[in-house]
């Protein structure tokens, strides 16, 4: 807690595992919390001041770093521990000044612990697994010289043929500063169709999908005309609504494009666009499966009454053909019966029933 210097973040993970860190808030208490705006050493403060309640609770916000730079997630995100330092934002543009402090004053950090076994260098990988990760292998780095980096890449197939979705967990490609073109891509190749991660495709490190393929085996390639170290990626893979087991085998290949070379982006801000045809698609396959079963159970009902009529129907037949009933007896001249029938109605009490008429039906369909 606090907005000095003197304090710090320490988030760490496991031996094996890296960390990556997606979320960096600043909380604001209330006025009349008690709270102070800045820790000094010689404060005592409720351990209430640096809990985080709820989002009504309390006000608070993205925070970006100290100059908008992104250092906390950038220096932390790749590493199995790191410190840094808490910061804080101004809350007049989000909070009510009449209700809460002019500055936060804690902050929460939320991160993933990531085994480093499911994470392949994009130059050179072979692994499987249901969720897995692509970055450039320098990483947190940045991607090495386009004469060592330029056409590394990754094919990417799902064992039960589910389309395979991208996550981008740290998009920062880099322009050409020259031309003002973006020099640095990962082209992807699914079936037919090209597209494209590319430089407008920044998230800021915020976990976003960046693309949900039409089939289940696509070829990821990093196009990099950059020389020296520029740029950074870490992306996930996974199945698209579903458990499908993913392999990847990453290499360095040619390169399409060498250093100094100009390449058109194919797939300008086709995210918002492509990703919900592609999620459309998929509803409507599910909804393709829900119909198929739905007219398969009304098949089988209505199969189930017709044979229960045809049931009912021999039933009857036979009922009719063997039942026998006796004449109605005449009192005075036949009393040897009468322990058949009622007093005085003499209708009968007992009677044989005809075989049972057995059905069996595979209900299977």
């Amino acid at each position: 807690m606090g907005n000095t210097n003197s304090n710090f973040l320490f988030p760490s993970c496991f031996s094996g595992e890296v960390m990556y860190v997606y979320d960096v808030y600043s909380y604001a208490k209330t006025l009349d919390s008690g709270c102070p705006q800045i820790q000094t050493s010689n404060v005592n403060v409720s351990e209430g001041c640096c809990a985080f309640h709820n989002a009504s609770e309390d006000c608070g916000m993205r925070y970006y770093g100290p100059n908008g730079d992104l250092t906390t997630y950038s220096d932390c995100s790749g590493s199995v521990s790191c410190q840094k330092p808490i910061g804080w934002n101004d809350t007049i543009k989000v909070c009510n000044q009449s209700v809460f402090l002019p500055q936060t004053n804690y902050m929460q950090l939320n991160y993933h612990c990531i085994e480093e076994i499911q994470i392949c260098s994009i130059c050179s990988c072979t692994v499987s697994g249901t969720s897995l990760y692509i970055w450039n292998g320098e990483y947190p780095n940045a991607v090495n010289d386009c004469s060592l980096t330029s056409g590394c890449s990754c094919s990417i197939k799902s064992s039960g043929g589910s389309p395979i979705q991208l996550i981008a967990f740290d998009i920062r490609f880099k322009m050409n500063l020259t031309s003002g073109d973006c020099a640095q891509r990962l082209h992807i190749q699914d079936g037919k169709s090209e597209f494209d991660i590319a430089c407008d495709d920044h998230n800021a490190f915020k976990k976003r999908t960046v693309y949900i393929s039409t089939s289940n085996d696509i070829k990821l390639r990093l196009d990099n005309s950059l020389e020296g170290s520029n740029g950074y990626f870490w992306i996930q893979v996974k199945a698209f609504e579903s458990i499908d087991t993913l392999t990847l085998h990453c290499g360095k290949e040619n390169a399409t494009y060498s250093c100094n070379d100009n390449f058109t982006i194919i797939s300008e801000n086709i995210t918002e666009f492509v990703l919900q045809d592609r999620i459309n698609k998929v509803a409507e396959s599910g909804n393709g499966v829900g119909i198929g079963t739905i007219i398969g159970v009304v098949v089988a009902i209505i199969v189930l009454v017709v044979l229960a009529l045809i049931a009912y129907r021999l039933w009857k037949r036979y009922k009719d053909k063997n039942t026998k009933v006796d004449p109605k007896p005449d009192p005075e001249t036949d009393t040897d019966d009468d322990e058949f029938f009622n007093n005085n109605d003499q209708t009968p009490i007992t009677s044989r029933a005809p075989e049972a008429v057995l059905i069996r039906m595979n209900t299977n369909i």
